[in-house]
């Protein structure tokens, strides 16, 4: 039995294993050593090595992070040891050598640690935190995707917008407003309806097709007069 309970600790990531969703992870608190000569040492407490951290999921899917090292996090311990959990994804330790598994003797030890991240200090706390909207961003909030209290999703991002995708459909049931200096369209355009307009129904512009605009082009007659310009 471990004569020593560890419940919660708050620590820092120190190498975070994306492949295993594993880190090393440093206790950010001391221990305390009574000594007979009524004065009491600290020990820096050894970091921890390969703690599972928490990946916000289920059924299948999952939402990443990129944890980097000095991202903070709350470590909590196991009541009992979980080597047949994390190692094998069991749910029962069993019989070994005729008695049950060693770990299962193990109560909050400090080898049976998990991760959150997500906890921050006050110097570390979230910035510019919206009270009212849902929000995926960065630091600075120079990327992010809100979710408005409103109804209204927006996207602000200061880089391209890429959708990959063997189809894209796009239901609109009032209008699309696409501005931009310059749209480009790579590929055959297929228009179903009205291509209009103004508030008389007309296309707005001019059209070039093969080097010929729509607006100017005449045609030239065969007894030599010429027709005029479309009106």
């Amino acid at each position: 039995m471990n004569d020593e309970y560890n419940i919660h600790f708050p620590g820092r990531i120190v190498t975070y294993y994306p492949e295993d969703q594993t880190a090393d992870i440093q206790i950010s608190a001391e221990g305390i050593i009574d000594t007979f000569d009524e004065v009491d040492k600290l020990h820096i407490k050894k970091v921890l090595k390969k703690v599972p951290v928490q990946t916000a999921g289920g059924g299948g899917w999952h939402l990443t992070f990129p944890i980097k090292p000095g991202d903070t996090c709350l470590l909590s311990f196991s009541q009992v040891g979980y080597d047949h959990w994390f190692y094998e994804d069991k749910d029962e330790a069993g019989i070994l050598a005729n008695n049950p598994a060693p770990w299962l003797r193990r109560t909050f030890d400090i080898t049976d640690g998990f991760a959150q991240v997500g906890y921050n200090t006050l110097p570390r706390a979230v910035q510019s935190y919206s009270p009212m909207d849902s929000e995926w961003r960065n630091a600075d909030v120079a990327q992010v995707i809100r979710l408005g209290e409103d109804l209204t999703i927006t996207i602000d991002t200061p880089v391209s917008i890429l959708v990959q995708a063997p189809d894209v459909t796009i239901n609109a049931s009032n209008s699309i407003l696409a501005a931009s200096p310059s749209i480009t369209l790579d590929g055959a355009v297929h228009i179903t309806g009205p291509t209009t307009s103004d508030s008389t129904g007309d296309f707005v512009g001019d059209v070039i097709a093969a080097g010929i605009s729509v607006s100017t082009h005449v045609h030239t007659g065969n007894l030599g007069a010429d027709t005029s310009p479309p009106k």
